[in-house]
């Protein structure tokens, strides 16, 4: 029996030869009326083969990034370690030196402890000044910067950038290499010299605290307040001015030199200076070695000023640079400890708003002026001068940026 209108669907399709799209489009072509023309469109395999490399090339090429990044930071973290453990060689080595030396210069006691953890928080400063590191930096930057100092390619141990000599030791090298030798050396020398300096002014400090009855002397002593006494190898490592500074004080040959700190106010300075005169007086009644090798930074007030005769046979030992090269690092001590107010100057304090000074002892207010005139070594008093009118001339300058600024 035909069946008119029915032999679309009941008659058997042959449908084995056509394409797969072609036969979905077919099946699909019952329910829609709207032609499927992108199934007719032949794919571009050249053109996806195509971007399929490159992503693969993209990927291996993150792969690399990402091992390149593993490795440098596993380098980096060696190189960490090994700066660690040769930072710790130079402590004991240094601490070793100082036993020695302890041992064959009969100068008096020095007040360096042989505790190995007590000279760390003397000794890192150092490590990071000397090679022109700002020590109040975090500890993580200061080593990774550390880190960073490579050896000169001539093979001197340093360099003179402008007035500053910067400090170029071997990481990779022995303890004992020329180099690192002469670098330890140095460090020694500053600890020596900047406790001895510390240790004189704060027995002095502790006598004046008593006899005047101004609290708070002792407590301005602290190492790291310090002006920093710094060496040199010859006279050619100094500046024109700065050799004729050493000239003028007639000090021996290779004298170390004084550079202060521009937040010292010029009555702290004087502070300072002070009492180390008044030590090395001290020690010459009782007939006691002069343990005043470096005469940093000593002088303030008796409550009686009187004029002195006997000031102008003692000597500074060292030599102060010019006051506009002063270092700007701020008070940072490893005690912990925060200045009074009237130790710092002026212009510190202004540009400084945010920092934080303790209050009391303003019996320091002044102590400069009211210092009798021949109660310093003839030399401080003349640095002294220069140091008020540098401090003058940038308090006046402040004033004009301000009116400027208004």
């Amino acid at each position: 029996m035909q069946h008119g209108g029915m032999d679309g669907y009941n008659q058997p399709q042959n449908y084995s030869n056509q394409p797969f799209y072609s036969m979905h489009q077919r099946q699909m072509g019952h329910h829609s009326s709207t032609p499927h023309n992108n199934l007719d469109t032949p794919i571009d395999y050249s053109s996806l083969n195509s971007t399929v490399a490159r992503l693969v090339s993209e990927v291996q090429n993150l792969k690399d990034v990402t091992q390149n990044l593993l490795f440098s930071n596993n380098e980096l973290r060696q190189s960490n370690d090994s700066l660690k453990a040769r930072i710790q060689v130079y402590e004991e080595a240094i601490e070793e030196f100082l036993k020695t030396n302890r041992n064959k210069k009969k100068v008096g006691n020095r007040n360096v402890s042989n505790s190995h953890a007590a000279l760390k928080p003397i000794i890192h400063p150092y490590f990071f000044e000397l090679c022109n590191i700002d020590p109040c930096l975090s500890k993580s930057k200061c080593i990774k910067l550390l880190g960073a100092v490579k050896p000169l390619g001539n093979g001197e141990p340093h360099e003179m950038v402008s007035t500053k000599i910067i400090w170029h030791p071997n990481w990779l090298g022995n303890v004992d290499d020329d180099v690192n030798a002469l670098y330890i050396n140095e460090i020694v020398n500053l600890v020596w010299e900047n406790e001895k300096v510390t240790k004189s002014c704060r027995q002095a400090a502790s006598a004046y605290e008593t006899q005047s009855g101004n609290k708070g002397a002792v407590a301005m002593i602290d190492t790291d307040f310090a002006s920093d006494i710094l060496s040199y190898d010859s006279e050619e490592d100094l500046s024109a001015d700065t050799l004729s500074r050493w000239e003028r004080v007639k000090l021996v040959k290779l004298a170390f030199y004084v550079e202060g700190s521009k937040w010292h106010s010029v009555d702290y300075v004087a502070f300072l200076r002070w009492l180390s005169l008044r030590n090395m007086q001290k020690n010459e009644e009782h007939n006691e070695p002069d343990m005043d090798a470096a005469d940093d930074t000593t002088r303030p007030p008796a409550t009686k000023c009187r004029r002195t005769n006997n000031t102008q046979k003692h000597r500074k030992k060292v030599f102060d640079l010019a006051p506009a090269k002063m270092n700007d690092n701020k008070p940072k001590s490893h005690k912990k400890n925060v200045p009074f107010k009237s130790m710092v100057s002026a212009v510190w304090a202004c540009d400084h708003a945010d920092d934080k000074f303790l209050d009391g002892t303003e019996w320091l207010m002044g102590f400069h002026e009211k210092t009798a005139q021949g109660a310093l070594i003839k030399e401080n008093e003349e640095y002294l001068q220069e140091l008020q009118r540098w401090h003058e001339k940038e308090m006046d300058g402040e004033m004009d940026a301000d009116e400027t600024a208004v």
